[in-house]
């Protein structure tokens, strides 16, 4: 098991946090098992959106935290139930992960030179833990699934080729192994020559920019809603919410929200009711059904396979 260094009133939450997505990530599940536990919110009752799961091997959604994110352990929670409901596995990636690369002390050094600013280190990690654990799936622990359930994840779009579903903003990300590895690459030659902030995100809009180097990137709001699409409080854009796969809740994206969602007592808090709430607002207002649906057939949850044709 991963230790962690967070402070001593959180470190143990998010071990057992950690610990038991990965446990689930081993076990053979002989038949789906669906949420039906309730949160009632502000007189509303919370019910997880359910899609129909697959009888195949599971897809895995991975995530990466490090130490300065540990905070959020209540959306970590959240972002594992939400993509388990749309059948996928979760998988938390960390530095560990990260030191499996064969090229780790080299990529340390340029990252520990040129990423000095808090968090930017840690976003080029992720691409090596990606890397090295095979390639997939990768999403920001605030993006969750709306209409993106694990059977249109089955094989990796363009053939494998890295593609960005929120342009340069790497929120949600999909790649074999070796486009982890060449996009990671250009990023690092990119940070070498650009100022200020050098993350992933800032290397990854040169790149877009210079559009010589086959990566994909799709633009809002194709795939991913960027906060909640609110016409005026509490009265959700239907029309928005048909057209993505999922829902990107980072706090920069949402600038208003209702007293009920301002009502929490701490941001981790507020992030994870807002998103309650305007689920269940979504569900009432559009059509959005999230009664469970009961499944018979097994449901065999293993790592993940890498497909590079469709």
């Amino acid at each position: 098991m991963t230790t962690y260094r967070a402070p001593p009133n959180i470190r143990s939450s998010v071990t057992t946090s950690v610990a038991s997505m990965r446990h689930r990530n081993k076990k053979l599940i002989a038949s789906a098992v669906l949420l039906t536990s309730t949160f009632f919110l502000f007189g509303n009752s919370y019910v997880p959106i359910v899609r129909k799961l697959t009888d195949s091997p599971s897809v895995v959604m991975n995530t990466f935290i490090d130490a300065n994110e540990l905070a959020d352990v209540k959306v970590l929670d959240l972002w594992d139930v939400e993509w388990r409901n749309a059948g996928f596995d979760t998988n938390i990636l960390t530095i560990e992960d990260a030191k499996k690369h064969p090229k780790y002390d080299e990529i340390k050094k340029i990252i520990d030179e040129h990423a000095t600013v808090d968090g930017d280190a840690a976003s080029f990690y992720r691409w090596m833990a990606m890397s090295a654990s095979g390639g997939g799936w990768i999403s920001t622990r605030y993006i969750f699934p709306t209409k993106f359930s694990s059977n249109d994840a089955k094989y990796l779009p363009n053939d494998g080729a890295l593609t960005s579903f929120q342009a340069h903003v790497p929120t949600l990300v999909s790649g074999n192994a070796g486009e982890y590895d060449r996009v990671m690459e250009l990023m690092l030659d990119t940070i070498l020559n650009i100022p200020g902030s050098k993350s992933d995100e800032t290397a990854l809009q040169v790149l877009r920019d210079e559009g010589i180097h086959d990566i994909h990137f799709y633009f809002p709001p194709d795939h991913v809603q960027r906060g909640f699409p609110y016409d005026s409080p509490e009265e959700v854009n239907c029309d928005s919410m048909s057209k993505v796969k999922t829902i990107n809740i980072s706090a920069d994206h949402y600038p208003h929200r209702t007293s009920a969602e301002r009502s929490s007592e701490s941001d981790s808090n507020q992030d994870v009711q807002a998103h309650k709430v305007f689920l269940q607002h979504w569900h009432t207002q559009c059509g959005a059904d999230p009664r469970p649906v009961m499944h018979t057939s097994p449901v065999m949850h293993t790592s993940p396979v890498m497909h590079t044709s469709p």
